[in-house]
């Protein structure tokens, strides 16, 4: 996979606190035909990758105040999903994530026979243990010919719990959700999908609370 974003890749430790930004665009759009390529996108971070249990990824206080996003695909081929998000546009592993926003567009385009794509207006794609609170986003997100599968949400677009406990506090989304031309997809004014990572037996998981949240989206939906 490759990485977009105004830090491409960070990873366990990383600690970015205090930065707002603004002004121009990130662009994450896959134009190859080589087979399974992915790119996450975030006006942030591309890719936030910790391994370690006891140093977490830090992001704190940090506000996309106008960087557009747009990702996707120009090219019909048969790639792996990638990801796209306000902020970030994957994430996985121990993460703390407080204080954000999201203020930018964010434009996602494919076509619908290749990958699906998960886009959130934070966080586009978020797994392991994780922290998330005191964020919101206000960035209307536009979905464009998207295969069936794809993933949208407001705050989240796909999340993924682990075996241990996890939360979502004190977030909102006041955006418009657009989809025009796609196929059957799915999208949440918060989060889009909630499933449970499969590296873990269904036997073992912690637990994912969402709580003081709230979502005033407006959907517009067009075949």
């Amino acid at each position: 996979y490759k990485s977009a974003g105004l830090f491409g890749h960070i990873r366990d430790g990383a600690k970015i606190t205090n930065l707002s930004f603004n002004g121009g665009e990130i662009v994450g759009m896959i134009n190859t035909t080589t087979a399974n390529y992915s790119i996450h996108t975030g006006g942030l971070v591309g890719t936030a990758m910790a391994t370690s249990t006891s140093d977490p990824i830090i992001i704190r206080n940090c506000h996309n105040l106008g960087v557009s996003i747009i990702a996707g695909y120009d090219h019909s081929y048969n790639h792996d999903g990638s990801s796209t998000g306000g902020l970030i546009g994957y994430s996985s592993g121990n993460t703390i994530i407080e204080s954000c926003t999201n203020a930018a567009p964010i434009s996602v385009y494919g076509a619908q026979d290749i990958a699906p794509i998960r886009t959130g207006g934070i966080i586009g794609h978020l797994k392991g243990h994780f922290n998330v609170s005191s964020c919101g986003n206000t960035g209307n997100m536009l979905f464009s010919n998207l295969r069936s599968g794809s993933i949208g949400g407001g705050i989240i677009g796909s999340l993924q719990t682990d075996q241990t406990d996890s939360d979502m506090r004190i977030c909102y989304n006041k955006a418009t959700i657009t989809s025009k031309g796609s196929q059957s997809n799915t999208y949440g004014g918060l989060i889009g999908t909630i499933n449970k990572d499969d590296r873990f037996p269904s036997t073992t998981g912690g637990s994912f609370i969402l709580e003081n949240c709230f979502s005033d989206t407006s959907f517009d939906m067009y075949n």
